[in-house]
Order: C-alpha cells, then structure tokens, then sequence
C-alpha cells in the first residue's frame, strides 16, 4: 500500500481546531456593510492539461441521466455533467477503487475544481504520497445557477440527483467499492452546504464528509447573507399584469443576464421557499407589517431554514443518528471569508454539535472564501488517510 505523507496532512492543518466529541423586523437585504464581491469568489482553474509521456491518469466528462430533475418548472435539464478522475493504475488492473464525490459552489463549473484534484493526484501518486482513489466533481449548475444540492419541485431534485442518480451511474460504469466506507462526500461554499444537507438527511451512503467554507447560518445569517427580498418583490411587481407564459419567458430571460449577486435570492428562494402553485419566480414571500417590514411569520422561517435553522434540525433524531453514523466529518472555514456568516455559523453549527455529542473536527484557516489550493493540502490527504485500508 502506498505510503500517506502524514507531515503533508499535519502541516496543512496547523491551525485552530476545535473537535467535537462526546423578533425585529428583516431588511430586505444584505446588512449594510456586507462586503460582496462582484463575482463569485471561487477561484479559475487552468483547464486540464494534455497528458505527458508516461503519464495514464485520465478525466472523463460525462453527461449522464438526471431522471430525479424531471418536471421542474424551471426546466432543467434530464443529462447533467459529472468529471470522473482514474488514476493511473485504473486501466491496469481489475483492481476496485473508493471515492471522493464533490459538489462545487454557486455558479462554479465543475472543470475548476477537477483541474486542480487532476494535477495534486497526479503528483501525489507519482511522489507515491496518497493512496489511488477515484474523483467524482459533480455540477451544481442549473437554470437559476445555483441549486443548492436541494430536493424543489421548482428546480427539480438535486439532492436525489446527487445521492441517486450519480452514485448510480458512477457505481454502474466504473469500477468502485460499492459501499459507504468507500465513499467520501466533499464540497465547497453552496456545495459545502450540500454535504451537510446530505450527511444529515442520508444514512450508508456516504461515511467521510469534507465541508469547506459552507453556507450555514446562525440566528442573524439570513440577514447577513444575499438574500434580497426586495429583488423578488420588484419582480414580481414589475410583472403583475403579464400572463402567465409571459412572465415565465421573461423570468427565464431576466436570470440568463443577471449576475449571480442577483440571481442568488431567486436560487436561494426556489430552493427553500418553493410555490409550485404560484406564477414566475414560483416563490414564497413573507408578509409585510404595517410599516413595509417583512415579518417573522411562517414563510421567513423557511428562508432561515436553508442555510440555518440548525437548532431544530439537530432536534430531528433521525438528523442526529446519520450523523453519528458516519465515521469522519470535517467543517473548516477562512478567517478572512468575504461573506460574514460562514465563519460565524461555523461555529455556530459546531456549537450545537458538541452539545449533541456528535463527532466532528471545526478547522480554522487563515484565508478568505476561495480555497481552491486547499483541496492540494488538506482535502486530497485527508481522503487518502481515511481511505487506507482499501
């Protein structure tokens, strides 16, 4: 078996770790003072270099079947892409290997993440440094742009997608160990998010999860995050009189020119406040007070309920079991992170865990959201150590 750099893993994570073991009206927007970058931090890739002499490593793209994101409203697409990553030994052997599935964040595209996995395996495995492993990126991209990895009957079942659609088809074309110790789950930022939503909501899929800089709220991150009601509403507004194929046509259009500061609060919105009853954005809005103020009523819960409500998700006892099935769950942020309630819920959500006995690791890095070099340092070896027994 080939050997694990294990001063690789402790140098990339000197940093703090923290383990766990054993209302006022909303504003209609970010909190003033949010700093918001103009696009979305995640940082460019090269694309995947043409492979050199000697080198049988290979990245597959595939658009595979998505049946569980069939009769969205919005429309999406029935084939989505995946990037598969065989190491070198894959077309050598009949040798079955274990898996990193990893979900990227808003609006980055799966080539991104699987350019930086293809050049650290490569290196690693040519230094004989970790262990051969399969690389799954998953795309996370859909009409809206952002999906959240979220079952809505608006932008269809992306969590199903993921834990179905994926893992089946992966299971089914390549050569896998077909069983949850073999399976890890990471993800960055919405993605990160994602592989919280999944490890809690699944049982025996996966047992290692990896959440980097992920979307999570405490009690004040609704109104520190993106999300702008104000943008829904005029929307709407702006589109009372137009029927109903119109307003539809002219959503998707308005989407595909936005940016993604702007298309954020309608993702966010269809995948946690759906309507599937009402016309184009096919959201929920809260109720208004008096004074034009959104009140804290049923339908505002559900918004603080994507990335937050942590609380009442951990008194969920099923939630609570699948967590302590698994056998390594790790959540890291930047201290530097450009969105304020990641680090802040982070914690939070670390908090609630150690309460609750579960199991896990809260690392702290000095860096801001985009942590692209940290799936080189710290994701890649942590996957290869927990995998060492295949």
């Amino acid at each position: 078996m080939k050997r694990f750099m294990k001063s690789l893993l402790a140098g990339a994570l000197s940093m703090s770790i923290i383990a766990g073991c054993a209302g006022a009206p909303m504003p209609p927007g970010p909190a003033p003072g949010t700093s918001i970058p103009d696009t979305e931090p995640v940082q460019e890739a090269e694309a995947i270099p043409e492979k050199n002499a000697g080198q049988n490593s290979r990245v597959e793209s595939v658009d595979i079947p998505a049946p569980s994101l069939a009769n969205s409203i919005v429309g999406e697409k029935t084939e989505q892409r995946i990037s598969v990553y065989l190491p070198p030994g894959y077309d050598y052997s009949d040798k079955e290997y274990p898996v990193v599935y990893f979900l990227p964040g808003y609006g980055a595209r799966t080539e991104t993440f699987m350019a930086e996995f293809y050049r650290a395996m490569d290196s690693f495995l040519d230094a004989e440094e970790v262990n051969e492993m399969l690389i799954v990126v998953v795309n996370g991209i859909g009409v809206l742009e952002g999906t959240f990895y979220y079952n809505s009957p608006v932008t269809g079942n992306w969590e199903d997608f993921v834990t179905k659609d994926v893992i089946q088809y992966v299971d089914s074309h390549y050569r896998t160990i077909q069983s949850a110790e073999a399976r890890g789950l990471a993800g960055h930022s919405m993605g990160g998010f994602g592989v919280i939503n999944i490890a809690m909501r699944t049982k025996d899929i996966f047992s290692y999860v990896y959440s980097m800089s992920p979307g999570l709220f405490d009690d004040d991150g609704l109104s520190e995050s993106l999300m702008d009601f104000g943008l829904v509403e005029q929307f709407i507004d702006r589109h009372a009189e137009a029927d109903d194929e119109t307003v539809h046509a002219e959503y998707l259009e308005y989407i595909d020119r936005s940016g993604w500061t702007t298309t954020f609060s309608f993702a966010y919105a269809s995948a946690f406040a759906p309507d599937a009853n009402a016309r184009a954005p096919y959201v929920k809005l809260p109720e208004k007070d008096e004074n034009g103020d959104f009140m804290r009523d049923g339908i505002l819960q559900l918004y603080h309920s994507g990335y937050g409500g942590l609380k009442e998700k951990l008194n969920n006892d099923t939630y609570i079991d699948n967590l302590l099935n698994l056998k390594g769950f790790v959540i890291e942020y930047g201290t530097d992170d450009e969105f304020i309630f990641i680090p802040k819920g982070c914690v939070y959500f670390s908090g609630l865990l150690k309460e609750h006995d579960i199991p896990h690791e809260l690392h702290e890095f000095k860096g801001p959201h985009t942590s692209l070099p940290r799936i080189r340092t710290v994701v890649i070896p942590y996957f290869s150590n927990t995998f060492q027994v295949f």
